[in-house]
């Protein structure tokens, strides 16, 4: 989801519950309907409990279906961020990268929540590491 609006957000909800209604066993469109799930106490009418409720079940599948899946990763760690479980969601970040190195928005993801703990050398390291085509990330 490139643009965060509450109609961008909502429609990327729909689709992606019509993606999983087509294939129940599509991994990424569980993961990805988990993160746009996460977003809607953001950007939508959804409580932050309401979110987690109907976002978890979908991270969970994603997980099954393909361990080795990195937006799978990506999204835990997004929605345990979002409920202060700062360990565990830095843990889900580092799998994400495992997985797939390039995926830059979790090194961004992951930079903001070792700030957010007071890890700054850590926060200025991942940071760094973070690549937007040929050209570094700098904070």
């Amino acid at each position: 989801m490139v643009q965060r609006t509450p109609t961008t957000v909502e429609a990327a909800v729909q689709e992606f519950e019509k993606a999983i209604t087509l294939d129940p066993d599509f991994a990424l469109a569980h993961a990805e309907l988990a993160m746009a799930l996460g977003l809607l106490p953001a950007y939508g009418d959804l409580s932050p409990a309401e979110a987690m409720a109907r976002a978890i079940p979908h991270v969970e599948r994603a997980m099954a279906l393909d361990p080795n899946l990195a937006e799978a990763h990506a999204a835990m760690g997004r929605l345990l961020w979002g409920q202060y479980a700062y360990e565990e969601a830095l843990v889900h970040f580092e799998q994400a990268i495992q997985f797939n190195p390039n995926y830059s928005v979790v090194y961004t993801w992951m930079a903001q929540v070792l700030g957010e703990v007071g890890r700054y050398d850590e926060e200025f390291a991942a940071a760094g590491r973070l690549r937007c085509g040929s050209i570094r990330y700098r904070l």
